[in-house]
């Protein structure tokens, strides 16, 4: 399963999401207007792209939100998009 990270929801609008999970921030890299946010899921590197005027630091933890509409399923064996 892969999802983008400009889809990943957070703060309020994480809570009508299908799937809500708390992580904890292992790296954040401002990037002007955007910031990206690395965290792990499930063992996996896993990013967030945030608005830039949004503060977190690293170690802090933040309400993020997967909805399925926004997910893309592949074979694991082709890598092919399902």
């Amino acid at each position: 399963m892969g999802i983008r990270p400009e889809n990943v929801l957070v703060g309020p609008a994480a809570q009508d999401a299908d799937l809500v999970l708390d992580a904890q921030l292992d790296l954040v890299e401002p990037m002007g207007a955007d910031t990206l946010v690395w965290t792990t899921l499930a063992g996996q590197p896993f990013r967030i792209r945030i608005d830039g005027q949004t503060k977190v630091k690293p170690g802090e933890r933040l309400q993020i939100g997967i909805t399925s509409s926004t997910c893309a399923v592949f074979d694991k064996r082709t890598e092919a998009r399902l």
